[in-house]
This record gives structure tokens, sequence and C-alpha cells, in this order.
């Protein structure tokens, strides 16, 4: 009789023991599945989702600057397939609009905005990206800059520009003297620094 009676407690300990390992291995399936699931929604969907242009309007001055992209994340293949998002985004702008320049500003994901500080120039189809502009001489040339409804005229003269030019994927340095190109170019970096103002 004592033996039966610890045989039945076993098998009910051992049923007990059963069931939980059952729910915690349920419970780890279910983390892990939620843990996938939240890293392809943060992740894979961003570079897979169609990047829209969007007419610019003068609140998109209001927002924080661009910020450069990281020398390793540029020749990702992640990094390689948004690139070539963003820049198919930024010509439709030139395509369909007479603009002289475009930039991440009228950019968006799946709502959001894109953060990564690019321009292109719709003149010579070649967006830069982690830019740096440097003055060379004095202001001369007389340029006549829009965004979204605001409008300004502002005096500028040749810079140096050191970058990435994204559709070659090359390092350029090179100072920029031609008035349309000096107009064009020193506009869209200033919208891309946020330090367009009227």
């Amino acid at each position: 009789m004592c033996r039966q009676a610890v045989w039945r407690e076993n098998i009910h300990t051992l049923d007990r023991k059963r069931r939980k390992c059952s729910l915690q291995s349920a419970v780890i399936l279910t983390v892990c599945l939620l843990a996938c699931f939240l890293f392809a929604a943060t992740n894979l969907v961003q570079w897979d989702t169609d990047i829209t242009f969007t007419m610019p309007v003068a609140s998109d001055l209001n927002r924080a600057a661009g910020v450069d992209v990281s020398e390793s994340m540029l020749y990702s293949p992640e990094w390689q397939e948004r690139k070539d998002h963003i820049i198919q985004a930024l010509q439709s702008g030139c395509a369909y609009n007479s603009f002289a320049a475009t930039t991440h500003k009228s950019l968006r994901v799946m709502g959001s905005y894109v953060h990564e500080g690019i321009f292109l120039i719709c003149s010579t189809s070649k967006a830069y990206i982690n830019f740096e502009v440097e003055p060379v001489g004095t202001p001369k040339y007389l340029c006549r800059e829009s965004y979204g409804e605001a409008t300004r005229e502002v005096r500028r003269g040749n810079f140096r520009l050191r970058a990435m030019e994204l559709t070659t994927m090359t390092s350029v340095d090179f100072v920029v003297k031609a008035p349309a190109l000096v107009c064009s170019m020193g506009h869209a970096a200033d919208v891309v620094r946020s330090n367009w103002h009227i």
C-alpha cells in the first residue's frame, strides 16, 4: 500500500512538471516569435518599403537637421538598397516639379520622415550625403530660393563641397563655381542642415 501511494504521488508530480515545462516552452516560443516579428518590422520593412516624395512645406524646415551615415553603414547591402529608393524618390520630385534641388525633408517612409541628410541636384541628377560646405571667396550671386510657400533672396559665393556622391558611391571634393549650382547646392545644403531661414 505504501509503495502504491508513493508511485501515484510520483506520477502526479511528474504530470505537474510536464505541464509546467510545456507552459514554459510555449511562453519561450511566443517570446521568440514576437522578437522575430519585431525585428522584421523595425529592420526589414524600412528597407523594403517604398519611399515617397511629398511636396515641401515650410513646416519641414522646423525639423531636425539631417544626419550623416556612418562609413560602415554606407557600404552595407541594406543601405545600398535604401539609397537607391531614396535617389528614385528624390528624382521623382525633380521630374514632376520645377525644382533645382530636392532633399530628404520631402521624403517619407510609411508616413515617417527620412532622417539621413541627403540632397539631389536636379540638373545633374547627383545626390550627396555626409557633406561639408566651406565658403571660398566673397558672396557675389543673388539667389532667389523657396521652400514650400516660403521664399527668400540671399547672396552666395563659390564654395568647396566635400561629400559622398551617392549614385557612384565616390568621395568628391571640388569647388562649386557655376552660379546656378552655387545657388541650388547652397540652398539644398542649408535646408538639409536646417540653416535655411527667412
